[in-house]
């Protein structure tokens, strides 16, 4: 793909995208090894990422009775 292969809509996004990261720290792949792979080995149902504080909702289908 090059410059050309973008619709204008799509290539204004893509310039905000890359303003807005000019002031991201770039991280190493190396530095996030670990959480790549628990989040690749994690099950369903698993929770992946901080410990849960209490205060973030959790949506989940609704269990039906049989």
């Amino acid at each position: 793909m090059g410059p050309g292969d973008l619709a204008p809509d799509e290539e204004r996004l893509l310039a905000a995208l890359e303003r807005d990261a000019r002031g991201l720290p770039e991280i190493p792949v190396r530095d996030t090894i670990p959480e790549v792979t628990q989040a690749v080995s994690a099950r369903p149902g698993d929770r992946v990422g901080p410990p849960d504080d209490g205060l973030t909702p959790l949506f989940a289908a609704p269990e039906l009775d049989d």
